[in-house]
């Protein structure tokens, strides 16, 4: 995976496009579930015909979550296919990046999704764990998300919903359940040079956990 993902890291030298973006966040909650606290959260991305490398990263402001995600898709058509490297740790002086053992702080996903149309921008996606460490689980449970995201604008103000389930035991539920139902709200404002500042709010409950978390946040795009 690692190999992978430097050789088209070496592509993207000759890139079409590179962005960059940075959010500061209120809690970092992800597929309803919170991995942090307030904190800030860099990415850069590198596209080329169709492929993409992405570097994401989460530091929250008490030192106590620290993550780095690498991933290498490509889109045809109506379907993306991704591969990515989670690397979570609490403790990032003393827990070595370069070690892929079960336990060790990585968990490799493969993700599929598809967008139904641009007039129905419907986007449906399957994500699944196939190696390294599974979260408090086996490291052979494939913990799965399935997720229904469909943007739309009201208002002046961009909107998107968010519907995610897990079909079996694994790190987001210890059985088939809805684990993510949510609402985000954002709105651009156009800045200098390219980039735009982006304020967005988002509700997000949590059936199977009994969680629901309201989270602010600030991106530059």
């Amino acid at each position: 995976m690692l190999s992978l993902l430097a050789a088209l890291a070496a592509n993207m030298t000759k890139a079409q496009e590179v962005s960059i973006a940075a959010d500061l966040v209120s809690n970092y909650i992800w597929r309803g579930e919170k991995c942090g606290d307030a904190g800030f959260q860099p990415s850069v991305t590198f596209d080329y015909k169709g492929f993409s490398f992405t570097a994401w990263g989460s530091t929250d402001f008490t030192g106590d979550a620290f993550e780095l995600d690498l991933t290498a898709a490509y889109t045809t058509g109506k379907f993306q296919f991704a591969l990515t490297d989670y690397f979570v740790t609490s403790d990032v002086n003393s827990q070595p990046y370069f070690n892929y053992q079960a336990g060790a702080g990585h968990v490799f996903e493969g993700t599929v999704e598809y967008t139904v149309s641009e007039q129905v921008p419907l986007g449906l996606s399957w994500n699944t764990y196939f190696a390294g460490t599974d979260d408090t689980y086996a490291a052979h449970d494939y913990s799965t998300y399935i997720e229904a995201a469909y943007p739309f604008t009201l208002g002046g103000i961009d909107l998107e919903s968010r519907a995610g389930i897990t079909p079996w035991k694994g790190a987001y539920a210890d059985k088939f359940n809805v684990v993510n139902l949510s609402l985000r709200a954002a709105k651009t404002f156009p800045l200098k040079a390219g980039f735009a500042l982006e304020p967005y709010v988002e509700l997000i409950f949590n059936p199977a956990a009994n969680k629901a978390f309201m989270v602010f946040g600030l991106g530059i795009r």
